[in-house]
Parts: structure tokens; sequence; C-alpha cells
């Protein structure tokens, strides 16, 4: 996705269709993430995870989600200009 959204802005490309498809993948992305955390607490609770393992892969995670968030907001704020 980073790289698909900095060669459209370098290139100039970003029109709506691209901006759609950069929110589909950051609702994707959210998605997977929610998943991905969903299951995480279940190992957590089932005790196969360490905690101090759990706090780093949330933060991971919630990393992911800003980063998708901020590429999707590159590629709409580029339509207005």
């Amino acid at each position: 996705m980073l790289d698909r959204v900095m060669t459209k802005l370098r290139d100039g490309e970003i029109d709506e269709a691209f901006a759609d498809k950069a929110r589909k993948e950051e609702h994707a992305i959210k998605r997977m993430c929610s998943e991905a955390n969903d299951n995480h607490m279940k190992r957590m609770n089932n005790g196969e995870c360490a905690f101090d393992q759990g706090v780093a892969y949330v933060e991971i995670l919630n990393s992911l989600n800003r980063i998708a968030n901020h590429l999707t907001s590159i590629a709409e704020a580029t339509l207005l200009l």
C-alpha cells in the first residue's frame, strides 16, 4: 500500500478510483488487525503468550492501523490538489 500511494503521489496519478481502492485496503487492514488482536487476546487468556510480548504485538497492530489511515488520508488529500 505504501509503495502504491507514494508512486501514484510522485507521478500525480491519484484519482477517485485510486482513493477508493486505498479506502478499501485500509478497511481490510483494520479488519485483519482486529482479527489478529482478537486471536492474540485468546492466546493471552490461554497463557500462550507472555505479557511483554503481548504489549509489543498490540503496539505493532496499532501502528499498522495508523499507517493505513495516514496513507488513505494522503490519497484523499491529494484529490483536493
